[in-house]
C-alpha cells in the first residue's frame, strides 16, 4: 500500500489558519449574497435567452427578462420565411 511520506508544518498550519479565517470573512459577508441573488438572476435570464434563441426564438434578452419578471412584451410577429 502506498504511504506518501508527508509531514505538516508550521508554516502550512499557519496557511491552513489563515485560508480558514479568510473563507468565514467571505461567507459572512452580506454584500456577497446580494451579489449571488444578482448573479443567479442574471444566470436565468442569459440561459433562458439562449436557450431559446437555439429553437428559434427571436425575443431580445431586455424582452426575456420582463417575461420571467411577469411582464407583457410586445413584438412584431416573425413573416413566414
Amino acid at each position: 500500500m502506498y504511504k506518501p511520506n508527508l509531514k505538516i508544518t508550521s508554516t502550512i498550519l499557519n496557511y491552513l489558519n489563515d485560508i480558514a479565517v479568510d473563507r468565514a470573512k467571505v461567507l459572512d459577508t452580506p454584500l456577497i449574497r446580494k451579489w449571488e441573488e444578482d448573479f443567479r438572476k442574471e444566470a436565468i435570464i442569459q440561459s433562458t435567452h439562449s436557450s431559446t434563441a437555439i429553437e428559434g426564438n427571436g425575443l431580445s434578452i431586455e424582452q426575456v427578462a420582463n417575461l420571467l419578471l411577469g411582464n407583457e412584451i410586445y413584438c412584431t410577429p416573425l413573416r413566414n420565411l
